[in-house]
């Protein structure tokens, strides 16, 4: 029997790092020998859900449109495919999902789930204290498309809020929102998040006279990122002070930090941008070594 060969002549117009994840995808799984209907359409969804990770990866949307039709079935099918096979991998259905073989069985089970859940809204028979309009709920579908938006004001007050909450809990002196810190390139003076008082340390004299701290959050692919790159170059130029950034947010990018990272430490000697860190690296900062200042 002959088997289909996909063309993957689409996949030359992206750049090399995406046609090698695709091309290796392809070459592995899109052939999968499969032994009966149900496990040959979950083989299928499961290369669509791959192909659809490295799409959002790289912001493609392009790459996945492109890559199911490659594949066999209609994109539409591919789509309910992935779904179905989705809501399968869902512990929440698990129970639901016993002696289901077909994307169709796997749908209308969950979509009747979903119509009871509306009637119960509607009857008010149930009330709740928080509601959400998300599928799921566990922490792995944080990096899908099943969450909420999030405003740049609402995630900015919570990236706030979580460094002074560790600022008050250990008694460190601050002041909130400092105006005309330092002037930047444009003539605009730099309001910062935090002034934190002066520190004494045994032997590290940098944070003697206080620092500041600014947080930036990261909401999507590619937001902050130019943010970033400026306010860093603008801390190593003009910042009067140590500066700790915290660079943190649901799309975090681990190559952005990683460069701010390194361009931190080739500007080390200048004592002006102290650390590039996460929420959580400050917090364990802040407690192991300036927790112990606190009365």
């Amino acid at each position: 029997m002959d088997l289909y060969q996909p063309d993957l002549s689409f996949l030359k117009k992206f750049p090399y790092e995406v046609r090698a994840e695709c091309e290796s995808l392809f070459a592995t799984k899109h052939l999968m020998v499969v032994g009966s209907y149900k496990t040959a359409w979950m083989a299928l969804a499961s290369f669509g859900i791959e192909l659809e990770e490295i799409s959002q990866k790289h912001n493609s949307p392009e790459l996945l449109n492109q890559g199911l039709n490659q594949v066999g079935p209609t994109p539409s099918e591919m789509q309910e495919m992935m779904k179905a096979y989705k809501y399968y991998k869902d512990p929440r259905f698990a129970e639901k999902m016993i002696n289901r073989t077909t994307p169709k069985q796997i749908l209308g089970v969950v979509s009747s789930w979903q119509t009871e859940q509306k009637k119960l809204n509607i009857g008010e028979v149930a009330k709740y204290d928080v509601e959400t309009t998300v599928d799921n709920l566990s922490f792995e579908s944080l990096k899908g498309s099943d969450v909420l938006s999030v405003s740049p004001t609402t995630s900015g007050v919570m990236g706030e809020d979580t460094i002074k909450s560790i600022l008050d809990r250990l008694g460190i002196k601050y002041q909130e929102q400092l105006r005309n810190a330092f002037i930047c390139d444009f003539g605009e003076a730099k309001r910062v998040d935090f002034m934190v008082g002066t520190v004494k340390a045994k032997g590290d004299a940098r944070l003697s006279n206080g620092f500041y701290i600014e947080t930036t959050s990261r909401l999507a692919e590619s937001n902050k990122d130019l943010g970033l790159f400026y306010l860093l170059h603008q801390i190593t130029k003009y910042s009067n002070l140590p500066v700790i950034v915290v660079y943190d947010g649901p799309s975090l990018s681990e190559r952005v930090l990683e460069w701010a990272q390194l361009f931190k430490k080739s500007h080390q000697h200048e004592n002006k941008l102290f650390a590039v860190v996460t929420n959580q690296q400050f917090r364990e900062w802040a407690l192991r070594k300036l927790g112990s200042q606190a009365k």
